[in-house]
């Protein structure tokens, strides 16, 4: 088996993502309830015995909120920032003190055969980061909640074979919709979430003939569409006939992405 990924669940009602190979796997993000990451990977036939931590992007409950329960009961650790770790840890219960893991951002480590690099995101939150994990020459990234990527991020991205990349919202969707101004203007900010075509420029800068996988996350359900989403992307990737475009659903798990 290669390296391979799942969404389990994307959007700002949950967040969750598994990462394996032959002998281990992380979950990326804990926006769940543990009988809700049961129910998920069950439907893949996921065998949790492997999950060797949490990676935790920051803070926000939609990617955080199950991390400590997820923590106690798998008896597995939680890596992330300092920043982060003192946004929640007074709301995930008690961790032993072995299961707390703290990075800065751009660091790098080994989680037994898998491993992992982080980078700083630029997103309304306590030193938020983000991931690439690798096996034996594979990798993929992770980049979802943020409204700006620096040009040396783009540089270690075209490392990656697999992409799961944030295609949050259509700008004119956004701007003519429900939301109050300042919310929308969050959104848009530095510190908010890629639009679709802030996705799209990212992956031109980013693809090549490495990239064999791209998913698009953490779609908006009241500003975006999948299959806006998905056309707009697709309109750059047509000259890669290699690479597979997907959209993370909300609620269900991605089938595997294998690299």
């Amino acid at each position: 088996m290669k390296l391979r990924y799942t969404t389990l669940i994307s959007g700002s009602s949950g967040n969750a993502s598994y990462i394996e190979n032959e002998s281990d796997a992380v979950l990326l993000d804990g926006g769940l309830s543990f009988k809700e990451l049961l129910r998920l990977t069950d439907t893949l036939d996921i065998s949790l015995h492997k999950v060797r931590g949490i990676l935790l992007t920051h803070e926000h409950t939609d990617h955080s909120k199950g991390v400590g329960v997820i923590s106690r009961k798998l008896k597995i650790p939680i890596h992330t920032t300092p920043g982060t770790w003192e946004r929640i840890r007074g709301r995930v219960g008690s961790i032993p003190e072995e299961h707390i893991r703290l990075h800065r951002v751009e660091d790098t480590f080994l989680m037994h055969s898998l491993a992992v690099e982080t980078f700083p995101l630029s997103h309304d939150a306590c030193e938020p980061c983000g991931y690439m994990v690798s096996s034996a020459g594979k990798k993929v990234g992770f980049v979802t909640d943020t409204g700006w990527i620096e040009d040396r991020l783009k540089v270690r991205l075209q490392s990656c074979q697999g992409l799961v990349v944030e295609a949050n919202h259509d700008v004119a969707m956004l701007r003519n919709g429900s939301y109050p101004y300042p919310l929308i203007q969050r959104i848009l900010s530095p510190k908010g979430h890629l639009s679709n075509v802030e996705c799209q420029s990212l992956l031109l800068d980013v693809v090549g003939k490495q990239t064999v996988a791209v998913t698009l996350a953490h779609l908006s359900s009241e500003n975006n569409r999948p299959a806006l989403a998905f056309d707009c992307v697709q309109a750059v990737l047509q000259g890669f006939s290699q690479i597979t475009l997907s959209v993370a659903p909300r609620y269900e798990p991605l089938p595997f992405v294998e690299l």
